[in-house]
């Protein structure tokens, strides 16, 4: 008896056997499928193109860019403030012209102007201080800025405004250097001689 239900099993042994054989080789093909499917996005991926990269140098401009664009959007101002503001993304000039003060903003990254000229609310007394201002000072923004960042080795300039010292018209300015110190640098506007030359933590 024992050995004939031994015989019985065999068949079915070879069976699951051939079962098992089957399956595997599925599973196997399967397997080959998936890591084919898998492998190629990773093959798209590692060919792309990669993203084209904009550097700080790339961007950067300073303010007597951002004046000289003021200038091309309204011929014939003189400007007296050059303002970096909105977190470095812009400039804000603003420029004497036919006795308004006018304001003028402009892309820190490319010196398009965004906006303006549009005339500055002021009374006659600021724009009667302004237009003196203007006429005493012989030497322009352009001009107080190169003489200032002789001052600064590698600094920016974020702020030149027109204004008067002591009885004098000076060029102020705010200059940060490499160390992220700010220095307070004024000049003469009349001889272009330096004046004041301080400073401060760029945070305080």
């Amino acid at each position: 008896m024992a050995s004939t239900i031994h015989q019985r099993m065999r068949p079915r042994r070879t069976k699951t056997a051939c079962l098992a054989l089957v399956v595997g080789a599925a599973l196997g093909l399967a397997g080959c499928t998936g890591s084919s499917g898998g492998d190629e996005p990773s093959t798209k991926a590692s060919t792309a193109a990669p993203a084209p990269h904009t550097t700080a140098s790339q961007t950067k401009t300073t303010a007597v860019d951002a004046g000289n664009a003021a200038l091309d959007a309204s011929p014939g101002a003189t400007v007296i403030s050059v303002e970096r503001e909105s977190a470095g993304t812009q400039w804000e000039v603003e420029a004497v012209h036919d006795g308004t003060v006018q304001i003028i903003r402009v892309s820190a990254s490319d010196a398009s102007v965004t906006s303006g000229p549009t005339t500055k609310n002021e009374d006659s007394q600021d724009i009667a201080e302004h237009t003196s201002q203007v006429k005493k000072a012989k030497i322009d923004f352009a001009r107080a800025a190169a003489i200032i960042r002789k001052q600064v080795a590698n600094g920016t300039i974020t702020e030149l405004n027109l204004d008067d010292r002591r009885g004098s018209v000076v060029w102020e300015a705010d200059v940060i250097d490499t160390s992220g110190t700010k220095h307070e640098i004024a000049v003469d506007a009349v001889d272009g001689t330096v004046v004041a030359n301080g400073t401060e933590s760029s945070g305080g």
